[in-house]
């Protein structure tokens, strides 16, 4: 079994420091203006598309594309809250994605044990949400 992965958003130039040292691994969102590290140091980076906006999100994925080989996945688009969504809302974008040469994954949302639209070889991982904090 392996440990998990731990991300940040190099929004910081601790957090830069941290992740160029490979701990934690970068976690960059289209819509944030974060940046992969362009000199090639530290871990591989995933690349997130982890919009509300679907189009926003491929825009940004297509900006990094030449990085993809860096990256351990790309999510595809998703709906706070409710797997049933997600799940209808990434099933449009899988393929794209995947020629964009990024590994796809699902964001896991509320109630996914319940939704059996999805099949796991669709996605090479599952991405926890982000806990809301209540």
């Amino acid at each position: 079994m392996h440990a998990p992965l731990s991300l940040a958003p190099p929004s910081t130039g601790r957090i830069r420091e941290h992740i160029h040292a490979g701990r934690p691994g970068a976690i960059v969102t289209p819509s944030s203006g974060n940046r992969i590290p362009e000199d090639g140091c530290g871990p591989p980076t995933p690349a997130s598309s982890a919009t509300r906006t679907s189009a926003m999100g491929l825009h940004g994925l297509e900006e990094r594309a030449p990085f993809a080989d860096r990256c351990l996945f790309a999510t595809a688009p998703d709906v706070p809250f409710s797997a049933f969504a997600t799940v209808n809302r990434s099933y449009p974008f899988l393929d794209r994605i995947r020629r964009l040469g990024y590994p796809v994954a699902l964001v896991a949302q509320d109630h996914l044990e319940f939704c059996d639209w999805w099949r796991w070889e669709d996605f090479a991982t599952v991405v926890a949400a982000k806990p809301v904090s209540g």
